[in-house]
């Protein structure tokens, strides 16, 4: 005796029979949708003109923003010298990562320094 078993995609709407699922992003959540024809053309009409305004994104879905996103294109500025932070942290025997993001309390610290007198041997 053959058995088939059969897959049914349904809308999470209204139960119908769905035909394509849709993820959906906002404010860095976000969702899946199944959704049927119909459904899917009345949120492409709903969304129209928030689609048409958008700029698209480049890169994975999800997590957090870049930077420059964030802050409206720009890459944030620092306000201090990254290489001149850096001396001060071998100086002070203070661990940071090689490359990547120095942690905000390393910064704090330097800033700190910095502001009690601390000036690179260079300089």
């Amino acid at each position: 005796m053959a058995e088939e078993t059969v897959t049914r995609l349904v809308d999470d709407l209204d139960g119908s029979d769905a035909t394509q699922k849709v993820l959906l992003g906002l404010n860095g959540e976000w969702r899946a949708l199944d959704l049927s024809d119909d459904n899917h053309t009345a949120l492409l009409d709903a969304l129209g003109r928030y689609w048409e305004a958008a700029l698209p994104v480049k890169g994975s879905t999800g997590g957090r923003q870049s930077t420059a996103r964030a802050t409206g294109g720009r890459p944030r500025q620092r306000d201090y010298d990254l290489g001149i932070l850096r001396e001060w942290a071998a100086e002070q025997k203070v661990s940071i990562p090689a490359r990547g993001r120095i942690p905000g309390s390393v910064v704090e610290r330097y800033q700190a320094a910095v502001k009690d007198g601390w000036q690179p041997k260079g300089g």
